[in-house]
């Protein structure tokens, strides 16, 4: 069928404007100036093989409002998913699309639908329901509903104000493990403090919570950083890291790193692996995880060993007599 325009008024002969190439925009304006209405001007476009696209463009350019265009795209056939389509290819955000589909009475779910129909991304679709007034609780069931992940639940709940906890909560509550949760947060750009903090006040114990930290991608002096910002003692800290799959130079390294004083962490390899070490072997683990010679022998003497036994330890990991020497001194 040709493109053909008949016009209310005899003076205007709108099939040689398409002839001349006149695009849908100016189209649309001309029928308004012709008083068309929004509904007649979509009619009159829809009948003539104009789309839906089309038909949004073109109303837009003759300065209707998104609800009038909603009206007008439904009126001439389209259901939610077409209205959104328009409105979205017209220029109109998330939020102005959401308005116009409840205006014209549209539920919350097939709002959604529209608006990830016209490829806004989740971001977009919580933003849309937020603006319409839809609380944090309706806004994920309806983004579950719509197949959305856990990696895409996180960020739309991010976006729209929810903090670590709330958007852990939200997540815990649809079935998702901690491994999820994690990777959720982590992908919505929360920093370790921030998640880790989540995860405590949801319940979840050292274990969970390092595992879940480990599995979604964070090393060990992360994990480190998170048990020590959520009050984990050295020893929970320890055993948290090592139960995670974390190696124990490794694990004694990042905890050394994140500010665990070197006694408490003596104390810890004691209490986790239930033996009383020596000053020697005491010596060489915290070597390798890269200890100085100051915090070792700080660490070592506040743990009551005795200072012959700790000084024949630091030469035997290889420490210098002058640095020993000036490391003792200093801790008198």
């Amino acid at each position: 069928m040709s493109r053909v325009i008949q016009a209310k008024t005899k003076e205007l002969d709108f099939n040689s404007f398409i002839k001349n190439g006149y695009k849908v925009e100016k189209i649309a304006l001309i029928l308004k100036k012709a008083d068309y209405d929004e509904i007649a001007i979509a009619t009159e476009l829809n009948q003539n093989d104009f789309d839906m696209l089309e038909i949004a463009k073109g109303l837009r350019a003759a300065h209707f409002s998104e609800i009038a265009i909603a009206k007008a795209i439904c009126k001439v056939g389209y259901n939610e998913l077409g209205v959104a389509q328009g409105l979205a290819v017209a220029g109109f955000s998330a939020p102005e699309t959401a308005f116009a589909l409840k205006a014209i009475g549209y539920n919350k779910t097939s709002i959604a639908k529209g608006l990830k129909k016209a490829d806004f991304k989740e971001i977009g679709v919580a933003r849309g329901l937020k603006a319409m007034g839809f609380d944090t609780k309706e806004i994920a069931g309806v983004l579950k509903t719509l197949d959305y992940n856990e990696l895409s639940l996180a960020k739309a709940l991010k976006h729209i104000g929810c903090d670590a906890f709330a958007v852990a909560e939200m997540l815990k509550e649809y079935g998702y493990n901690t491994t999820d949760i994690c990777r959720g947060l982590r992908e919505s750009d929360f920093n370790i403090f921030e998640i880790a903090i989540g995860l405590r006040f949801l319940g979840y114990n050292v274990f969970g919570i390092t595992k879940g930290l480990k599995t979604a991608g964070y090393e060990a002096m992360s994990c480190a950083r998170g048990l020590r910002v959520v009050g984990y003692n050295a020893s929970e800290a320890l055993k948290g890291l090592l139960d995670a799959g974390f190696i124990e130079k490794l694990s004694i390294k990042s905890l050394l790193g994140v500010g665990y004083e070197v006694a408490l962490l003596v104390e810890a390899l004691s209490d986790v692996n239930e033996v009383i070490y020596e000053t020697l072997a005491l010596a060489k683990i915290l070597r390798e995880a890269e200890c100085s010679c100051f915090e070792m022998t700080k660490g070592l003497l506040a743990g009551n060993h005795d200072e012959r036994s700790v000084i024949r330890a630091l030469q035997a990991v290889g420490f210098s007599d002058g640095a020993i020497e000036k490391c003792i001194k200093n801790n008198h």
